[in-house]
């Protein structure tokens, strides 16, 4: 009998179908990945079945039981542990403690007995430390045993929050993202370790975004796109697998829409865009580096954009291609490095300076205020501009986006996710940019709109607009962009024109681990 064992399961979050009739099973002792394009639904299946929510219908088995519905604290007492991507460790507490407190649910927790420290408390206590300890040295933190967790790497406390989650003695682990942020040595550590815990009896199912890494562990793999199951299978046949490169790579297919635009986008002429100017250079970044706590996100980025380009910055999901946008517009600090833009030094404006400059961003996810009408979004997008240009710039918003202009009046919540999209982008135009940053324009899109989306950028480069593109469809990006660099783990693995990167096959090991 499987172990584990997914029936038609679904959940909705209002229109949006995340997870559509998946289903799959997992056979004891082995190591199943869930990979997927960013948007995919793999995290929202990892909180389905871990209990954080509960299925809009299908089954989630275990040894046959029926746990949908089921409180996490609840699977955890049947052997369901899980780690997230974000540390979820108590740094004022040791290292020791923090393994300790996951055995609590397998505990004598009567608190009388704890308060009066009762000889069998005080026994239990000290076997538990014994086994922490233990299981430190299991996951190679022997020489962190008696530090406090403040005190330690990063990678260190990957590995703790491993060792914490195997205190429960769980008979199935949830691993979501046990890499990110961590530098190849560390990485290769956190790839044997995997192994070890998977060889010792523990079933273990990874959601990582390195791709290199899933391909050497895993057992069995499972693909996501957009909520919906496109292949399982062994590491060599999902890498194969020509459906699983088009949803990571963007190949098109004949079924995809044709290239020529339809009616939902139409032609507009920005006048402030600047006609490009032979290799003068807009945008140049050196040696960046940015940081979230411990976690070094990019890795010394040198990248530069000339004025009328379209530069595309593509990578895997995670690679840093959103934290690298956050950083230039000035959302994340910097931790090293300098940023010039038309030949000044803007590494210590604020966002709000680097966007009355001319850089102006459509985020990832679109971010519209959703209660707003969708002319107020516009508008907010303009709030550094004089007045007298709103008005022309909103009449050409509207010319380029006619189906903004038909629903101004409505809320932007009450928008599908394409229109959202085009939202966005108009957003960002009413700021006057002299470069565009667009984060992952096609996520979550469907294929038609897909196009769509790239029929604009199409648009806005032929009337000699500066746009820095990050995008997860490396295909469609590199296939309208002037140049591109491709990112991996926070730092340029590769750059060239876009026809170069296109045709090299590093591009798909950057995606693929191949």
């Amino acid at each position: 009998m499987a172990l584990l064992e997914i029936k038609d399961l679904c959940i909705n979050f209002g229109g949006v179908k995340a997870v559509q009739n998946v289903s799959f099973s997992i056979e004891p002792g082995i190591v199943y990945a869930v990979i997927g394009p960013n948007g995919a639904g793999k995290t929202t299946l990892f909180n389905l079945i871990t209990g954080v929510y509960t299925p809009s219908s299908g089954s989630i088995l275990l040894d046959g039981e029926a746990i949908e519905g089921k409180a996490p604290n609840e699977l955890a007492r049947r052997g369901v542990a899980r780690t997230f991507q974000n540390l979820q460790i108590c740094m004022n507490m040791s290292a020791l403690e923090n393994v300790m407190l996951g055995a609590h649910l397998r505990l004598d927790r009567n608190p009388l007995k704890a308060a009066l420290r009762w000889p069998s408390i005080t026994q239990r206590d000290a076997k538990l430390r014994v086994e922490s300890a233990d299981l430190m040295r299991f996951v190679g933190l022997e020489a962190y045993i008696e530090a406090r967790a403040d005190s330690m790497p990063y990678g260190a406390l990957k590995r703790l929050e491993i060792a914490r989650a195997l205190a429960l003695k769980p008979r199935i682990l949830f691993l979501d993202e046990p890499a990110a942020g961590l530098n190849p040595k560390e990485t290769i550590e956190v790839d044997a370790l995997v192994r070890k815990v998977a060889d010792s009896g523990v079933t273990v199912v990874l959601v990582e975004h390195d791709m290199k890494m899933v391909m050497n562990l895993s057992d069995r793999i499972l693909v996501l796109d957009y909520g919906k199951k496109l292949a399982e299978g062994t590491g060599d046949e999902v890498r194969r697998n020509p459906d699983v490169i088009a949803a990571y790579l963007g190949a098109h297919t004949s079924e995809e829409a044709p290239s020529e635009p339809v009616s939902v986008v139409q032609s507009a002429t920005f006048p402030f865009t600047v006609p490009s100017l032979p290799a003068e250079v807009l945008l140049q970044v050196s040696s960046m580096e940015s940081c979230y706590g411990r976690i070094k996100a990019l890795k010394g980025i040198n990248l530069d954009v000339r004025r009328g380009e379209t530069v595309a910055l593509v990578g895997a999901n995670g690679a840093g291609k959103t934290t690298f946008l956050r950083t230039l517009s000035g959302v994340q600090p910097m931790s090293a490095g300098s940023i010039h833009f038309g030949g000044e030094d803007i590494s210590a404006v604020r966002s709000d300076q680097r966007m009355r400059r001319g850089i102006c961003q459509s985020p990832e996810g679109r971010q519209v205020f959703g209660p707003l009408s969708i002319e107020d979004n516009l508008r907010l997008g303009a709030y550094t501009q004089a007045r007298a240009h709103v008005e022309e710039d909103l009449a050409r918003v509207f010319d380029m986006f006619p189906i903004l202009k038909e629903k101004r009046l409505l809320p932007a919540g009450t928008l599908s996710g394409g229109q959202q999209q085009m939202l966005a982008i108009g957003r960002a135009l009413m700021g006057r940019p002299q470069m565009l940053l667009l984060d992952e324009p096609s996520m979550g899109l469907a294929p038609l709109l897909v196009q769509e989306v790239f029929n604009v950028v199409k648009r806005l480069k032929a009337q000699g607009m500066t746009i820095l593109l990050v995008e997860q469809n490396a295909f469609a990006a590199l296939a309208i962009a002037d140049r591109g660099y491709v990112l991996e783990t926070g730092l340029v693995t590769l750059t060239g024109t876009g026809e170069e990167l296109l045709s090299n096959e590093q591009v798909r090991a950057a995606y693929l681990g191949m």
